[in-house]
C-alpha cells in the first residue's frame, strides 16, 4: 500500500462532515481492494486541485465488471457519500483489468490554510 499526497493539502481543513464522509469511501474502497481484487498493491492519493480536493483508491487487482454491481452495498454507499459531498465517485474497472480506480473530487471553498505547518489532513482524518 503506498500513499500520495499533494502539497497543499495537509494545508487544507474541510468541515467535519466533508472529512468523514471522505474516509468512509475511502474506507469502502480500501476494504473492497483487500477482501475482493486478489491485489498485490493498492495505492491511495489525495491531491489538491484547482479549488477541488481529489482522492483516489486504485489497485493492480483482478478488476470486475461494476454494471454488474450497480446497486451493490459498498459501491452504492460511496456512490450516496459522493453525493453528500457534492461530487460522484467514479468507478472504473473491468474483469481481468487489473485496476479499480475510485475517485472523487470534493469542492473546496470552504477550504482555509492553517496557520500550523504541523497541522495535516491525515491527522484530522
Amino acid at each position: 500500500m503506498s500513499f500520495d499526497v499533494s502539497s497543499g493539502v495537509e494545508e487544507l481543513k474541510l468541515p467535519m462532515n466533508a472529512r468523514k464522509e471522505m474516509v468512509l469511501i475511502y474506507k469502502e474502497a480500501v476494504h473492497n481492494a483487500s477482501k475482493y481484487s486478489s491485489a498485490t498493491c493498492v495505492r491511495i492519493t489525495l491531491r489538491k486541485d484547482n479549488g477541488t480536493l481529489a482522492m483516489s483508491v486504485k489497485d493492480d487487482g483482478k478488476g470486475f465488471d461494476p454494471s454488474l454491481h450497480p446497486d451493490g452495498h459498498g459501491l452504492g454507499s460511496m456512490r450516496r457519500r459522493a453525493q453528500v459531498l457534492g461530487t460522484t465517485a467514479i468507478i472504473t474497472s473491468a474483469t481481468g483489468m487489473g485496476t479499480r480506480d475510485y475517485s472523487t473530487r470534493r469542492p473546496c471553498p470552504m477550504a482555509r490554510h492553517l496557520s500550523g505547518a504541523n497541522d495535516r489532513l491525515a491527522q484530522s482524518l
